[in-house]
């Protein structure tokens, strides 16, 4: 894990000399497209699917500081599963996904609040 926390201060994911403190995002990102998932299946009802999301947001708000904070913790979570210690697609992809949505002007992460 210390590994990849350097990698992604490299990469500019997280700030130099800085850690992750929970990787509970990338489970909590996965929750949130389970309901996606489960509606499309017909599995659930939109409001089910909601309200699955907002429990999921509101889990996120309470272990990550920041929309930056989420997504460190997105990708050092998502990594180990996929990725080896390889830094390949599973690992650059998301290095990807984080600097978008930290540098667009209208990203959701830089418009929506993060409470």
């Amino acid at each position: 894990m210390t590994r990849y926390e350097a990698r992604m201060c490299a990469d500019g994911v997280l700030p130099e000399n800085r850690f992750v403190s929970s990787v509970e995002a990338w489970d909590l990102g996965r929750a949130s497209t389970m309901a996606r998932w489960g509606l499309g299946a017909r599995y659930g009802t939109p409001q089910e699917a909601e309200a699955a999301v907002v429990k999921a947001g509101r889990a996120a708000v309470l272990s990550c500081r920041s929309w930056r904070d989420f997504s460190a913790g997105y990708v050092l979570g998502r990594a180990p599963h996929f990725d080896d210690e390889e830094y390949g697609t599973w690992y650059t992809d998301m290095v990807d996904a984080h600097r978008i949505l930290m540098s667009q002007a209208d990203s959701p992460w830089l418009t929506v609040p993060f409470e």
